[in-house]
Formats: C-alpha cells, structure tokens, sequence
C-alpha cells in the first residue's frame, strides 16, 4: 500500500497553463462503518451505529460501508473480507452461499 496518494491539477486558458496545484493525501487504515438500514427512508448514512447498540424492535437491517480501500486493491481482488457474528459466520451469510 502505498503511503500517500498525490493528486494535481493544472488550469489552462487556451493553450496557455495558468497554474499548477497538488495535495498529498495521506494513507490511512481502512475502516468499514454500519449504518441502519430503515424500510422507508433507505441508508441512515447521517449517522454511522456505535460499536454497542441496543435493540429497540425485533430486528434490524444494517449496511456495512468500507472506507479508505485502495480502489486498485478492490479490482484486482487483494482485499479480501470475511463477516462473523460474535466469531461466527452469521446464518443469513451461509444460507446465501448454499
């Protein structure tokens, strides 16, 4: 992985460059981010669920967000995954794969 990404920019008028600019992004660890799924509304994404929640119906619906994943290593299939449960693989997971 690399350590940071530079990204530039050069503006024209005509033919002429005008000028020139870059920033250095920095890499970061990935992170994957949950957010509730609501049947009405979709993806909450205003606000990503704490690492405890406590269950206020019977069941609930969530998205898992990956960031800061290199868009290369998605493509090329170097990243790799695995969801658990309380370290388990979660029944809705092997019912699909089945």
């Amino acid at each position: 992985m690399k350590e940071a990404e530079v990204v530039g920019v050069d503006a024209y008028v005509g033919s002429n460059k005008v000028a020139h600019g870059e920033i250095t992004i920095p890499a970061t660890d990935p992170v994957v981010l949950l957010y509730n799924r609501d049947p009405l509304r979709g993806v909450l994404y205003d606000a990503a669920l704490p690492s405890a929640i406590s269950l206020n119906a019977k069941e609930i619906t969530i998205q898992a967000q990956p960031y800061f994943f290199s868009n290369k290593s998605v493509r090329s299939g170097t990243v790799t995954y695995n969801w658990t449960l309380n370290g388990e693989v979660p029944l809705v997971l092997m019912r699909k794969e089945e």
